[in-house]
């Protein structure tokens, strides 16, 4: 963590946020690849394969991805249409959390969620590491109150660090601020949620949220 003023934290946060983005942009991975929409096809392979060993691991873990499919990911629709596929060219039976997905896609009356939200789910995962980044090496806060917009925060410097990039869409402080939000439960009880009502751990009135809420 740095002690300098916040002009040169700012300065250096700032060319350490860009220097990530470029990482990830510049390396032939596709896990790293990920944060730029347009490069996105190829993490999502990986993605889809991941979560094909873990439905095939347990009935839960192949429920949980019922789950998401049925909410509108469409990576894990798309998977199970890969695994109903290859055991019915098995002959194998499906099972019966995989039998009951087949069944509610091919009824004629159930209603369809649309299966668009997750464009930017593998983005925003890694804007919202990198603002954990920026926050554990620079010792700034992840946002900044309306009285000192001046001061730099984590938000603020991914907020530029990502438009200067051209990641595919136009980033505001505010949107940033709430995919650190959204992602920080995930955390609950690690430094990054200091300060927050996840500082010791998760609440025990936190319900939670869906995997794209």
């Amino acid at each position: 963590m740095t002690t300098l003023p916040a002009t040169l934290v700012e300065a250096e946060a700032l060319q350490f946020a860009r220097a990530w983005i470029a990482d990830c942009l510049g390396h032939n991975n596709p896990v790293l690849e990920v944060i730029d929409a347009a490069r996105q096809e190829r993490g999502r392979a990986l993605f889809r394969a991941a979560m094909k060993r873990s439905a095939l691991h347990h009935p839960f873990m192949m429920a949980e991805i019922v789950y998401f499919a049925r909410h509108g990911f469409e990576i894990a629709h798309l998977t199970l249409k890969e695994l109903i596929a290859e055991r019915t060219d098995r002959g194998e039976p499906l099972g019966a959390v995989l039998g009951s997905y087949l069944i509610e896609t091919i009824h004629p009356r159930l209603p369809r969620r649309g299966r668009t939200k997750e464009q930017f789910f593998f983005q925003n995962l890694a804007i919202y590491i990198l603002i954990e980044a920026v926050m554990e090496r620079f010792g700034l806060k992840a946002t900044r109150n309306q009285t000192a917009r001046r001061r730099p925060s984590a938000c603020s410097i991914v907020t530029e660090a990502c438009n200067e990039a051209r990641l595919g869409r136009r980033f505001t402080e505010k949107a940033v601020e709430a995919i650190f939000w959204r992602y920080l439960p995930i955390d609950a009880g690690r430094p990054v949620a200091a300060g927050t009502r996840f500082a010791d751990g998760t609440p025990d009135d936190y319900r939670g949220r869906g995997l794209l809420d």
